[in-house]
Formats: structure tokens, sequence, C-alpha cells
């Protein structure tokens, strides 16, 4: 999808309003806007790092985290919310149709290179916010889609660590 986006976009007559909410703009972000995400971005980690053991608890065996008392209802209900919050920054930022990629592509990569919850949740970060200054970056430079040019580079980096994965185990 990604690639589709990037190779449309070089066409002649690319309708960049039309296809803004399929595929995002992040070029068209006001500061006001831009302040507003961050701060929604913000909100989201906080509230991961003040919810990590419980989720860590309920990722692991949800009986037993019932068992012991932690309110499982309420602590998967404030997941689908911060998963909701963070859909709505994305598809901002890359469009409807991408977000999903951006949502799984950096944790896969990061699950081939980490073995803990806490370390694969950072190298996640770190990676998703990597991949989208490179490929913004990328994107400005060749005068291609952002959004499309920040998943590809998304998927290049899990196809590089699938590879290296591969060679280190």
């Amino acid at each position: 999808m990604a690639l589709g986006v990037v190779l449309f976009s070089m066409r002649r007559g690319y309708q960049q309003d039309l296809f803004a909410y399929l595929f995002g703009n992040v070029l068209a972000i006001s500061n006001t806007e831009l302040a507003m995400l961050l701060g929604l971005g913000i909100a989201v980690v906080l509230t991961l790092a003040a919810l990590f053991r419980p989720l860590l608890f309920i990722a692991f065996d949800e009986e037993i985290a019932r068992a012991y008392g932690q309110k499982v209802d309420t602590t998967n209900a404030v997941l689908l919310v911060l998963v909701a919050l963070t859909v709505v920054i994305g598809v901002r930022l890359v469009g409807v149709l991408l977000v999903q990629a951006l949502l799984v592509i950096p944790a896969a990569a990061a699950a081939l290179w980490t073995t803990h919850y806490r370390s694969q949740l950072a190298v996640a970060t770190g990676l998703g916010a990597g991949c989208g200054a490179a490929g913004l970056a990328l994107a400005y430079q060749l005068d291609l889609a952002a959004g499309g040019t920040i998943v590809l580079v998304a998927t290049a980096a899990f196809a590089i660590s699938a590879v290296v994965g591969r060679t280190r185990s």
C-alpha cells in the first residue's frame, strides 16, 4: 500500500486534498494541530508508563490478574482508549490506510531485537520515531508522499531486522 501511495504521488495532477484523509498529509499540519498531537502523544506515553505493570500482568495471564484483584476490564478499556488516541494521531499524519502499518511494523521489528517487554517498548518507540523522521526527510528530498515513504522506511527497517535477526540466532 505504501509503495502504491509513493508511486501515485509521482504522477502529475496528484490530488493531495482528495487523498489526505486516506493517506495523510503530515506536511499540512498547523502549529496548533502539532501542539495538540504532541499533547495527545505525551498523554498516551504517560498513561502507558503509569499502567505498565498491570498491562504486563494482564498480557501474560488475564485470569491470574483477575485472581490477584487487578481491574482487568478497566485496564483493557484504558488500553483501547490509548490505541484509539494513537490511531487518531496516526490518521492525521499518515492516513487511515497506512496507520495500522505504523502500529505494527516498529513493534514487530523491536521484537526481533529484544527479549524483554520493557526494552521492546523502548526500541519500538525509538524505531517508530526514527523511521518517521527518516521517512519524512527522504520524502522531502525526493518529493514523494510523506506517509507512504515513512511506512516504506519502517518496512525496510523490519526487513533488515528480520535478516539480521536470522543471522544472530
